[in-house]
């Protein structure tokens, strides 16, 4: 990338930026949600949460500048796993969002995000990183096995039709 990139913890002057970039891809996602679950987009991230999500020790917000102008963020949260039968009760980063401005796509500015993330995750000596996507979401799924993420479980859904 010719750019010069910038990667530093988000802060409140960087609300308004990724609200509106967690608004385009929300409404990217709802335009292949089943019509069910088709309401109105609205801007979903209130400032509040966005401040407690910046906050909280439990939780890391990137933002990544490209020539000193907002390019992109990551979200990421430490998720336990309950301790069980099956499962010792492990910590793991979780990706809940990320997003990268139109004109920064395939840049490879995601992928900084990701390793800044994976850097966090080791610092605090997580176990692994997990992301979300829906199945329909090829882009997401493309960019997440690029970076050496691999399916962890699958889960099937069977939409009923009720007369």
């Amino acid at each position: 990338m010719d750019n010069k990139f910038k990667i530093r913890n988000a802060k409140e002057e960087d609300y308004s930026a990724i609200n509106e970039l967690y608004y385009q891809t929300y409404c990217l996602c709802h335009e292949n949600l089943p019509e069910e679950y088709k309401v109105q987009p609205k801007a979903n991230l209130p400032k509040g949460t966005f401040l407690n999500m910046t906050e909280d020790k439990d939780s890391k917000v990137l933002v990544i500048e490209v020539n000193n102008n907002f390019a992109g963020f990551i979200y990421a949260e430490i998720e336990v796993q309950e301790e069980d039968e099956y499962c010792h009760g492990y910590r793991r980063a979780r990706i809940e969002e990320i997003g990268i401005k139109n004109e920064y796509l395939r840049s490879g500015l995601g992928t900084y995000l990701v390793a800044e993330i994976e850097n966090w995750a080791k610092e605090l000596k997580l176990e692994s990183i997990r992301a979300l996507t829906y199945d329909f979401n090829k882009q997401s799924i493309n960019f997440f096995t690029s970076q050496n993420f691999a399916p962890y479980s699958i889960e099937y859904e069977k939409r009923i039709k009720n007369d």
